[in-house]
């Protein structure tokens, strides 16, 4: 009896000592392990490398986005009409441009450099005459380039009426006219491989 008792006790020291190891273990165990920690560093790199992917899309996706909100974004951020954007961005019509249903007739650098000493017109004494310039190339509505040409003639935000020409290409005041057009949330735009007008003073 005695013998059969201590080997009771000694089984049930035996298994309270093993319960109290896996408690101590799992104790041990880190809540959040680390899902790189038993990747080899190749692999590792190639994950860290996919979510810098996935983040620079995010991004790039949220500046097409903004930059589509309007005529006035689009030719800011687009290299392609840079010096003009930098003109409109100066103007006092910038924020009507921006605020409102528009089409912008935006020449490309190729065509702004061709016209000579465009940053004249970044100078203060020269105001009025930006204004001339960048409104010659704001249509105060919203057109799509197949409307656009479809008219013998369009009114700009400067007053004059500027005529088309849809012989031998698209002309808008001799202005030749790119095919397509960047839609935008609240306005157009239509590049140009000329200017609409050319300030006296650079005549």
């Amino acid at each position: 009896m005695k013998q059969t008792l201590f080997d009771i006790c000694s089984t049930a020291g035996v298994m309270l000592t093993l319960t109290l190891a896996g408690c101590t273990a799992e104790g041990n165990q880190d809540p959040n392990p680390d899902p790189t920690a038993k990747m080899s560093p190749a692999a590792r790199e190639r994950m860290e490398q996919r979510e810098e992917d996935v983040l620079k899309k995010q991004a790039m996706s949220q500046d097409e986005v903004e930059n589509n909100l309007s005529p006035y974004r689009y030719v800011l951020s687009t290299k392609l009409h840079s010096i003009f954007g930098q003109l409109v961005k100066q103007s006092t019509l910038a924020k009507q441009i921006h605020g409102q249903g528009v089409t912008l007739l935006a020449p490309t650098d190729k065509a702004m450099e061709a016209m000579g000493e465009w940053k004249l017109l970044t100078r203060h004494a020269y105001r009025a005459e930006l204004d001339q310039f960048v409104g010659h190339h704001v249509l105060p509505f919203n057109l799509t380039y197949e409307k656009f040409k479809a008219k013998d003639s369009h009114e700009c935000l400067a007053g004059k009426t500027l005529p088309v020409n849809v012989r031998g290409g698209i002309t808008i005041n001799d202005a030749r006219v790119r095919s397509g057009d960047v839609i935008t949330s609240n306005g157009t735009v239509l590049a140009l491989d000329d200017v609409v007008m050319t300030p006296a003073f650079l005549r």
